[in-house]
């Protein structure tokens, strides 16, 4: 790993969370004294890190985060949806991270509330959380959100349930096509107030170029999933719950480490969620 970074312009934060995992629980984070208050026994542990991509500090916060949540639930089914950009943007995003998360932020929640206030759909105020994702199984950049929506919403003081039946929460391919529109619209708006900044990779030299590069992006599939709702709402929080302190690459997926290699494990969603190296 030294030689690693010695030989390569690692960002400072990626060297700060390098540091943090690797001094973990070596007690250079201080420590924790327990005192029994009968016999005077010491306990001393080692303090963790708490670095948000340690694996060994990420159990006791999510156990906290999911049993956070279901005290606060309601007690009406909940949809898991899930927004996804094209991979045409993932150069973008790397260039842009903090504007363009911010971006599929607001337009993805606002394209929720949007059908949530359609009469068509409900009619009504929504509320819903949501985790951004920044990676895929194979650890390439694959930013998309994850959101808990519950299955209705108020309207003036009264609550109302989804409508046909609960079935589904809100069409699919229609929250794809305006989650699109707002994107695109917001993406516009960064470029030609000059806030982006365009890898050379991109071969955007003029508004022509961007322009072109947005009818391709536009023309690629966006990619709005909403899942049926889970048996109890305490089940959705808790599979929610294990993307939410969910490192990039757990230890059981790595299969070998030589030299300049690491095989890891994956699961192939195009192939049935296949497991591959």
């Amino acid at each position: 790993m030294e030689d690693y970074l010695a030989n390569h312009n690692v960002p400072t934060h990626y060297r700060k969370t390098i540091s943090d995992i690797q001094k973990c629980g070596t007690g250079y984070f201080g420590y924790t004294y327990r005192v029994c208050n009968n016999c005077s026994l010491v306990e001393t542990t080692n303090n963790a890190c708490g670095n948000r991509h340690c694996s060994s500090c990420q159990g006791g916060k999510q156990y906290k985060w999911v049993e956070t949540q279901i005290d606060n639930l309601l007690p009406v089914p909940y949809y898991h949806v899930v927004f996804t950009i094209p991979a045409l943007l993932n150069d973008l995003c790397r260039y842009n991270e903090s504007l363009l998360y911010d971006l599929l932020f607001d337009s993805s929640a606002e394209t929720l509330k949007q059908f949530g206030r359609d009469s068509k759909w409900l009619g009504a105020e929504i509320g819903f959380y949501g985790i951004l994702h920044t990676w895929g199984q194979t650890n390439w950049i694959h930013p998309h959100i994850h959101y808990v929506v519950p299955g209705g919403g108020w309207d003036g003081d009264k609550w109302k349930d989804i409508k046909y039946g609960g079935k589904f929460l809100f069409p699919v391919r229609a929250l794809s096509i305006v989650f699109r529109g707002k994107f695109i619209e917001g993406l516009k708006k960064l470029y030609y107030k000059s806030k982006l900044t365009i890898p050379k990779s991109m071969n955007i030299a003029t508004n022509k170029d961007f322009e072109s590069f947005i009818d391709v992006v536009v023309a690629r599939n966006w990619i709005a999933y909403s899942k049926a709702p889970f048996k109890t709402p305490e089940a959705v929080v808790k599979y929610i719950g294990y993307y939410t302190h969910r490192v990039a690459l757990s230890n059981n997926r790595i299969k070998s480490i030589d030299n300049n290699q690491v095989i890891i494990s994956y699961k192939d969603y195009k192939d049935n969620k296949r497991k591959r190296s």
